[in-house]
């Protein structure tokens, strides 16, 4: 149960979809790096992602008790040493990787946006978290423009901010409606789906074949984690 408990906290059958943001981005720009660039790309964007999480609960602790920290399987300070061990590991990965001052910057952005989405919960904030993160793999690139003067990574950028504000919208209430809430999870699971569609015009075989890997994976943990809500 305590296992499961941090699989709730972190809401595992989202993670594989986080990955598919770096490559989408990456893609956009047709990043050139290693393959190990790429790993810790990855990486360190599911641990911002994590540490968001992480974060979303510990704010919301006093208010929503179906989760784990109010039900008392998680402490707040285990949840805490969690978060900021994420944030850690995420400049660890960064630092691995060796990556310039863009994506820091990026990345500052994020983890920003991340913490004014957990205490405001607005839908359009939600948005630019996973736009943010598409940026990261945009930041990749090493040569030529910056990614925000090129269209396509703009577009990139856009396409999933967009959609992951509208779904964060349409999601208002779903926890006083069971079926709207598997509706709600059946979207979240639709991010690598767009994710993949985001990448096709660029014709990046390697991304795609990457971003194909992380929809087998999310559909598997959706089977591996059936008690994990995706939201």
């Amino acid at each position: 149960m305590h296992l499961n408990a941090w699989h709730r906290l972190f809401r595992v059958v989202n993670i594989p979809t986080v990955p598919g943001d770096v490559f989408a981005g990456a893609a956009a720009v047709h990043a050139a790096c290693s393959a190990g660039a790429f790993a810790c790309a990855a990486l360190a964007s599911i641990a911002i992602y994590m540490a968001g999480l992480a974060d979303n609960d510990i704010v919301g602790a006093p208010t929503d008790a179906a989760r784990p920290i109010p039900d008392g399987e998680i402490s707040m300070r285990a949840a805490r040493i969690a978060r900021g061990a994420c944030l850690a590991a995420a400049a660890a990965f960064a630092v691995a990787g060796g990556f310039g001052i863009l994506w820091w910057a990026c990345a500052a952005a994020l983890v920003a946006a991340c913490a004014v989405y957990n205490r405001t919960k607005a839908w359009g904030v939600m948005g630019l978290c996973r736009g943010l993160d598409v940026a990261l793999g945009a930041s990749l690139a090493t040569t030529g423009e910056t990614w925000f003067a090129r269209p396509g990574a703009l577009c990139a950028v856009a396409a999933m901010t967009l959609y992951v504000a509208a779904l964060t919208k349409y999601s208002e209430g779903e926890d006083a409606d069971p079926r709207k809430r598997r509706r709600v999870g059946l979207l979240v699971g639709a991010i690598v789906f767009v994710q993949l569609a985001i990448q096709l015009p660029f014709l990046e075989p390697a991304m795609l074949a990457s971003g194909a890997a992380m929809t087998a994976l999310t559909l598997l943990a959706r089977r591996a984690f059936p008690r994990v809500a995706a939201s």
